[in-house]
C-alpha cells in the first residue's frame, strides 16, 4: 500500500503532462472551445523570417494543445472552490447579487481611473475623429459616434466592495469634453442607461449588454439621426413582442466553466410587423487586418429596410445586439468590424452611404488611439 501511495502521485502527474500528446493519437478528450473572449493563436508558414517560427509554434501550442479546454475548466473550478475572490487578479470578478464582471481590456483599472489617457493621447484621438468627420463631410456623408458604457459604469453598485474608484476620471470622462469641443457628433447614453438600470440592461453573466440595453442605445442614436434625416423614425418598445427566457450563462461564467450551472435571463424583441431586412452580398471586400482590428474582422451586409437611406457601420461585438433594430431602417447596411475609417475608405466610398455610424464600447476606446496612429501614417 505504501508503494502504491509513493507512485500514484508521480503517475498522475506524468499522465497529465503527457495526456495532450497521447490524445493526438487516441482523440478521446473533449474538443477545444474558445471561451476566453479572444482569438486563439494560429500558425502561418508564409513568413520569410525563420526566427519567428519557433515563437509562432510556441504560441500556437499554448493555445491549441489537446485537452486545453478541459484543463482550463478544471483550473477555473478549483480556483473558485478555494477562494471567495479567485479571479480579481486578471480575468473576472464575482460581484453582488449574482452579477459577474469581466476584466477584459483592463476594464477594472479603467473603472478605478488608474489608466488615464495622456493629454497628447486625448488630442490624437480627437484629431483622428475630426479628420474622419471632415473627410466624410467632403463626401456628403454624415457621421455619428455612439459610445456604449461599460457594464461596470452602469452597475458599479454590483461590483464587490474591494473594487473602488481611485482616480478622478475614467478614459471616457477624459475624452468627452475634448470631443464635444471639436463638435464630434457623440451619442452619450450613460444618463439614460443609469435611469433605466432597474430594467436589467446587461447580462449578469456576460460582458455584453442585452436587448433592453441595446434598444435604449438604438433609440438615443436614432433620435439624433432623426434630426438630420426626418424620414427615419425610431421604433418604440410597443412595436415589439417581448419574451424572456432562461439560457446557459454567458462568456464570463463560461470562463469559469460554470455556464451550465449558472443561468442567465435572455430578452427577445420580435417586431410585430416582421423583419424587413435580409442578408445581402458584401461585395467581396478585401479587408486590412492590422493589430488594431479584432482578429476575426469581417464585413457583413443587409438590405430591405423601410427607407431609401444607406449606412456603413464601424462596430465591435456590442453593435451585434443593435443590428436587428438598425437593419429595419436602411435600404442597405454594411457593417465593418473595426474602428478605423482611414483603412476602410475604399469601402465607404464604394458604398456611398448617407451616413457612417461608429458604435464602440467604452472599454475599446484605446483602439481609437491605435487608429489615430494609422491615420497619421496615412497622411
Amino acid at each position: 500500500m505504501l508503494k502504491f501511495r509513493q507512485y500514484i502521485f508521480p503517475f498522475i502527474f506524468l499522465l497529465i503532462v503527457f495526456l495532450p500528446l497521447l490524445d493526438t493519437i487516441f482523440n478521446v478528450l473533449p474538443e477545444n472551445k474558445n471561451i476566453e473572449n479572444r482569438t486563439l493563436a494560429t500558425i502561418s508558414l508564409d513568413s520569410t523570417d525563420f526566427s519567428e517560427i519557433p515563437v509562432e509554434l510556441q504560441e500556437y501550442f499554448k493555445d491549441n494543445f489537446h485537452g486545453r479546454s478541459l484543463f482550463f475548466d478544471m483550473n477555473m473550478k478549483i480556483k473558485r472552490s478555494l477562494s471567495s475572490k479567485p479571479f480579481k487578479d486578471n480575468s473576472l470578478v464575482i460581484g453582488k447579487n449574482g452579477w459577474y464582471f469581466s476584466n477584459f481590456q483592463h476594464v477594472i483599472d479603467d473603472y478605478r481611473a488608474v489608466r488615464p489617457f495622456t493629454e497628447s493621447e486625448v488630442y490624437e484621438i480627437r484629431r483622428s475623429l475630426e479628420k474622419c468627420k471632415e473627410d466624410l463631410a467632403d463626401l456628403g456623408i454624415k457621421y455619428y459616434l455612439l459610445i456604449v458604457p461599460n457594464k461596470h459604469t452602469i452597475y458599479s453598485d454590483q461590483l464587490p466592495d474591494y473594487i473602488n474608484k481611485i482616480g478622478t476620471k475614467s478614459r471616457l470622462e477624459q475624452l468627452l469634453p475634448s470631443l464635444r469641443e471639436a463638435n464630434i457628433p457623440i451619442v452619450d447614453i450613460r444618463d439614460v442607461m443609469l435611469e433605466s438600470k432597474d430594467s436589467t440592461l446587461y447580462f449578469k453573466t456576460d460582458s455584453h449588454w442585452n436587448l433592453n440595453g441595446s434598444f435604449i442605445g438604438y433609440q438615443e442614436l436614432f433620435n439624433k439621426i432623426h434630426s438630420d434625416f426626418p424620414e427615419i423614425k425610431p421604433f418604440q418598445k410597443s412595436d415589439f413582442h417581448l419574451r424572456e427566457y432562461e439560457k446557459i450563462g454567458g462568456d464570463i461564467v463560461s470562463m469559469m466553466g460554470m455556464e451550465n450551472e449558472i443561468k442567465d435571463t435572455f430578452i427577445e424583441y420580435s417586431p410585430k410587423n416582421g423583419y424587413l431586412y435580409k442578408e445581402a452580398n458584401t461585395g467581396d471586400y478585401e479587408m486590412p487586418n492590422p493589430k488594431i482590428f479584432h482578429p476575426e474582422l469581417t464585413v457583413s451586409a443587409f438590405e430591405g429596410g423601410n427607407t431609401n437611406l444607406k449606412a456603413v457601420v464601424f462596430k465591435d461585438s456590442y453593435a451585434g445586439y443593435m443590428q436587428q433594430f438598425l437593419n429595419q431602417h436602411f435600404q442597405r447596411t454594411v457593417y465593418i468590424w473595426g474602428h478605423n475609417y482611414q483603412l476602410n475608405k475604399e469601402i465607404v466610398e464604394k458604398e456611398s452611404p448617407d451616413m457612417v455610424i461608429q458604435i464602440i464600447v467604452e472599454r475599446y476606446l484605446y483602439t481609437l488611439l491605435e487608429a489615430s496612429e494609422v491615420n497619421t501614417e496615412a497622411n
